[in-house]
């Protein structure tokens, strides 16, 4: 993102990111390498504690159990990858998620984050907890909390009306 962001000369930058994306735009505004003035998380952690139980949910995943649960997310990697390797990618995922470093979660650097945030998880997400999102908002001076009733781990698809309202307001500050 911060190549992106630098190559197309960018001085200050609004970020939404979805699961593993708003894990990586914690991370980036965290960092304040880049000006983020604005950021909203959908699904995302910002921790993934030992006892968390989404770490053994993405410890069983594997090329097979992701092609049956996903089937469209595996066609379009194979149609769009020109070398593709699925068994590679999934494991790669795997790791990522299962990343306990430095280079995994932001964990508490999240403190640092100086942008207005907006957390936003769906009440039925089986991935990240109600209280790992209210850890997040809690952490971040001033962010806000938008937890949505009747979606799960993808409020943009499953309340899009709602949750584009909201997001409406936070990003032209009504």
């Amino acid at each position: 993102m911060e190549a992106v962001i630098r190559h197309l000369g960018l001085d200050r930058v609004s970020i939404i990111g979805h699961s593993d994306g708003g894990i990586a735009a914690l991370r980036l505004a965290a960092s304040r390498t880049v000006g983020v003035d604005k950021l909203v998380t959908i699904g995302a952690h910002w921790a993934l504690g030992a006892d968390d139980p989404t770490r053994d949910m993405y410890a069983g995943i594997t090329a097979e159990i992701w092609r049956e649960m996903f089937p469209h997310s595996y066609d379009s990697y194979q149609k769009l990858n020109p070398e593709p390797d699925f068994e590679r990618l999934t494991a790669a995922l795997q790791s990522l998620w299962l990343d306990s470093g430095e280079d995994g979660y932001p964990n508490e650097a999240v403190r640092d984050i100086t942008a207005a945030l907006l957390v936003v998880r769906g009440d039925e997400d089986q991935l990240v907890s109600r209280a790992n999102a209210v850890e997040l908002a809690d952490r971040v001076p001033g962010a806000k909390l938008l937890n949505i009733p009747f979606a799960d781990h993808s409020t943009h698809e499953d309340q899009p009306g709602w949750l584009h309202a909201v997001l409406d307001a936070f990003l032209h500050d009504r």
